[in-house]
């Protein structure tokens, strides 16, 4: 049975104690370190939600993999302008930590990123403005098109939009720009894996950035099957984001 670990430390950067999951398989890796997962959680939930809501913990230990658990609040994952460095945090100073007290990897082709909603919307630019940091990224229907599901005002109130990216979306918090900046370079990126039901209100913007990848030929894998923004939906993504992995 894999061990869980709620941790609580203090972030330098968010400049308050801030919490963690981890889930560490049972069987020891084949060499020193397990390999590693960030997986990041939905505009309603916390660090804790996947563990209880899925079978993550079940798919962990079968596959060998760690799984660290931040929370992101409701930041989507910015540097907001409020003063909240969520992204920084996430990307930079959690992993330093991570690696320091845990037995995980620091090997990139070994180091995934993945989540749900909002969670996915921040693997993706996440792992799209630091690629070679990732050998994977998943996102499960994800929040990808970020301007249009900020212009209707159903996730965030205009105040807390506003507290979050200011008064305009950055070019680098477009999940859509930074995949068409990435085509156009011919950027290396992280194997890319994405899924949405069919009935989810993300659907036509994650169809939209299917048709973007296979326009600029940026090798991906895209499933998507009966299901709406639920639970089961991604337990099944997280359990297929793993077997896309090949653990």
């Amino acid at each position: 049975m894999s061990s869980i670990f709620d941790v609580t430390h203090h972030s330098v950067v968010l400049r308050m104690d801030v919490g963690f999951t981890v889930v560490l398989p049972s069987k020891p890796p084949k060499g020193e370190r397990y390999p590693l997962l960030f997986l990041l959680h939905g505009l309603s939930d916390n660090h804790r939600s996947w563990l209880t809501k899925t079978n993550t913990a079940r798919y962990a230990e079968d596959a060998g993999i760690a799984v660290v658990m931040p929370d992101g609040a409701r930041s989507f994952y910015c540097d907001t302008a409020a003063g909240q460095p969520y992204y920084t945090y996430v990307s930079e100073e959690l992993p330093a930590y991570v690696r320091s007290v845990f037995p995980v990897t620091g090997d990139p082709a070994e180091t995934y990123i993945a989540g749900l909603s909002m969670g996915g919307y921040g693997a993706l630019k996440i792992a799209l403005r630091n690629p070679q940091r990732y050998g994977a990224v998943g996102s499960f229907s994800g929040c990808v098109d970020i301007r249009a599901r900020m212009a209707d005002h159903t996730c965030l109130s205009e105040a807390e939009q506003a507290a979050v990216f200011g008064r305009t979306i950055a070019g680098d918090e477009d999940v859509l720009l930074l995949t068409a900046k990435a085509g156009r370079e011919k950027a290396a990126l992280p194997a890319i894996y994405i899924t949405c039901g069919l009935s989810d209100h993300n659907y036509e913007a994650n169809r939209r950035l299917r048709a973007q990848l296979d326009f600029l030929r940026i090798p991906h894998a895209y499933d998507e099957w009966p299901g709406g923004h639920e639970w089961g939906f991604w337990d099944r993504s997280i359990r297929h984001f793993l077997q896309f992995l090949g653990k």
